[in-house]
């Protein structure tokens, strides 16, 4: 008997996390799917930013080499990483919202 319910347990849990799994990438399929501005603004700036301090994209929590200069958009998910500053034209997050080499305002005021 002890077997069956764990058996059961087991099924059930696993199904609830498959269905759980189904959902968040259609979730992320459909994030993927809207244009990049849009994408940036629904994210925080704080979640942006501790997920780019864990060097993964922000949109799609996928692993991103910051550290390459060539990189400016994400690989996997397309969503813009860096831009360039409005005034000094240095290359900055694009979801900083000052520029953090000349303390510029980033174009659109939030970044």
């Amino acid at each position: 008997m002890r077997y069956a319910v764990g058996i059961i347990i087991t099924v059930l849990v696993g199904r609830y996390a498959i269905v759980a799994l189904n959902r968040y990438l259609e979730k992320q399929k459909q994030a993927e799917a809207m244009p990049d501005v849009e994408r940036r603004k629904e994210l925080s700036y704080d979640t942006a930013l501790a997920r780019l301090a864990k060097k993964v994209c922000p949109g799609c929590e996928r692993p991103v080499d910051l550290t390459n200069t060539a990189i400016d958009y994400c690989p996997h998910c397309g969503i813009c990483l860096f831009d360039r500053c409005g005034q000094c034209k240095e290359r900055k997050s694009a979801f900083a919202r000052f520029c953090h080499a000349c303390g510029a305002m980033a174009q659109g005021g939030a970044g």
